[in-house]
């Protein structure tokens, strides 16, 4: 009869397969090598199955163990909030969040202010990066929670929406479009555009819809940096356009404007995702709960 899993093996298979080597897993559980390999051995055997792919001593998650690695997951964040409530001790822990560019910059930081303020124990660990990478890591179970800025066509991940951010076209203060009461897209046939690289997700939403109405659009500027965007706005002539939620506090110092321009509507669909067939632990649903409050202020 096989023996019964312990958390000891759970926790190993958890670490070789976030740190892809035994050597690595041991170094953070604060084990020797052999302990850990005895470890992952065991809960192969009682499992009956093998886990990993062994190569040159790395070791990859199979399909089996990708799909238990989120059951295991569960039961260790379980046990977590178990040990937690049998102590009477407050929330805590470490809550790994991941976020697309414009999320994890210009939103994420209030959020996770007002976390911290109410649970002190707990540490947050924040990724903001592409949400292509947002969506893998969560699907891997390197992160605890994502919001990107995409639709996800995963199987693995659940994703729901969070909410709309809208798109403005914006300038310096005094710039001669400021001036104009009434601007239609077309009265932005010769201003020089500062934009996103190809692949963000705003570009992509932006440059079809403009095209739409102007035959051509002159690009003076393109980069992966929201900040460098603003600022090159707020020193020259060139126009932009970026989320709300990005341009929020240049918009009320003054130093950027909005240009009310009327043909053009362009939101953006932000969503939050959890890996599936993983257990949410108290304080996954805490910092969603209070994600969804702090939107509605938004």
């Amino acid at each position: 009869m096989p023996n019964d899993v312990t958390i000891k093996q759970m926790r190993a298979f958890d670490a070789v397969v976030r740190a892809g080597s035994v050597q690595q897993a041991a170094d953070e559980m604060r084990l020797t090598q052999p302990a850990v390999t005895i470890a992952i051995q065991a809960f192969e055997a009682t499992m009956g199955l093998e886990l990993f792919h062994r190569r040159q001593g790395r070791l990859a998650p199979n399909e089996d163990g990708r799909r238990l690695h989120a059951r295991v997951k569960s039961i260790l964040t379980m046990s977590e909030e178990m040990q937690a409530t049998a102590r009477n001790q407050p929330l805590q822990g470490t809550l790994k969040v991941g976020a697309a560019t414009t999320i994890g910059n210009y939103i994420m930081p209030a959020v996770c202010a007002s976390f911290i303020a109410a649970h002190p124990e707990v540490r947050i660990e924040l990724v903001v990066a592409p949400s292509v990478r947002i969506l893998e890591e969560v699907d891997n179970i390197n992160l605890d929670l994502g919001f990107v800025e995409s639709p996800n066509t995963r199987p693995t991940i659940d994703s729901r929406a969070w909410f709309e951010d809208r798109l403005v076209v914006f300038a310096r203060r005094g710039h001669r479009l400021t001036k104009k009461r009434k601007l239609r897209l077309a009265d932005l046939k010769d201003e020089t555009w500062l934009v996103q690289r190809r692949g963000s997700t705003t570009r992509n939403a932006l440059l079809p819809f403009v095209l739409d109405s102007l035959s051509t659009i002159n690009i003076g500027l393109e980069t992966d940096s929201l900040e460098a965007i603003k600022k090159t706005a707020a020193l020259g002539d060139a126009i932009g356009c970026l989320a709300h939620s990005a341009i929020d506090r240049e918009l009320k110092s003054g130093e950027l404007v909005k240009l009310d321009v009327a043909d053009f509507r362009l939101t953006r669909s932000y969503y939050a995702i959890i890996r599936k067939a993983r257990y949410q632990g108290t304080v996954q649903t805490s910092f969603l709960k209070l994600v969804d409050g702090f939107v509605k202020k938004l």
